[in-house]
């Protein structure tokens, strides 16, 4: 591992610790206006949202840490949908209390699809598609999905996530090779990638998570003092 490897390793161990500091137990309907379900559905989302990428990313570093480098980009991986959903989470927000037209049904539908959403279930909320939420990224954040292509190369078992992860011998020329070794590589050229990946996700959660915070309390106030329910 490089000296830079080893210093971004050691930043992402202090955001993945300190994404469980935030972590609640609970999210009470009380606290929110009872005009309408919105704002207690938008807080959910958003600490849902935190447990699940708090999980993933201290199982993540310490993948990383044992050098156990495809599992580590996958879970990667994974982060990098979560964030894709709570960016888009936060811009559906944004744009319903800055339009001049509230449309709460709409808002309301987003919010299911992200709470029960399911792909197996017919008769609920359809989950939202992942490569559609990243190629929404992709519109503010350039190369987001150069990113995640990347990584799902890893996730797939495809050359990076098979024989160029664990396959010693002639890469891609099997006429040539009389021996296989196998087992994972020491270094392989996914790791220092799917760090910074990791690396850079977990600051952007942070920074969209705690600006979501005010949008929720945004929403809830306009409920509050604007709505008739």
């Amino acid at each position: 591992m490089t000296n830079d490897a080893a210093e971004t390793l050691k930043e992402v161990r202090k955001n993945a610790d300190r994404l469980t500091v935030y972590l609640p137990k609970r999210v009470q309907a009380t606290a929110f206006t009872g005009k309408s379900k919105l704002p207690f559905k938008a807080a959910a989302i958003r600490e849902l949202l935190l447990h699940r990428t708090a999980t993933l990313a201290s199982a993540a570093v310490d993948l990383y840490e044992g050098n156990r480098v495809i599992p580590a980009v996958i879970l990667t991986r994974s982060i990098v949908e979560t964030l894709a959903l709570l960016f888009n989470f936060h811009e559906r927000l944004e744009h319903f209390l800055k339009g001049e037209v509230k449309d709460s049904d709409a808002l309301d539908d987003s919010f299911m699809c992200c709470l029960v959403g399911s792909r197996n279930n017919p008769e609920g909320p359809k989950a939202v598609n992942v490569l559609t939420l990243i190629d929404r990224v992709e519109k503010t954040v350039p190369d987001f999905r150069f990113v995640y292509d990347a990584l799902s190369e890893c996730a797939h078992p495809n050359w990076a996530g098979t024989f160029g992860a664990f396959g010693h011998g002639h890469d891609g020329n099997h006429s040539e090779t009389t021996e296989l070794e196998l087992g994972p590589r020491e270094q392989m050229e996914a790791y220092s990638p799917g760090l910074s990946a990791l690396s850079s996700s977990l600051m952007s959660f942070e920074h969209y998570y705690n600006d979501s915070g005010k949008l929720v309390r945004q929403l809830n106030e306009y409920f509050d003092r604007d709505a008739a329910h």
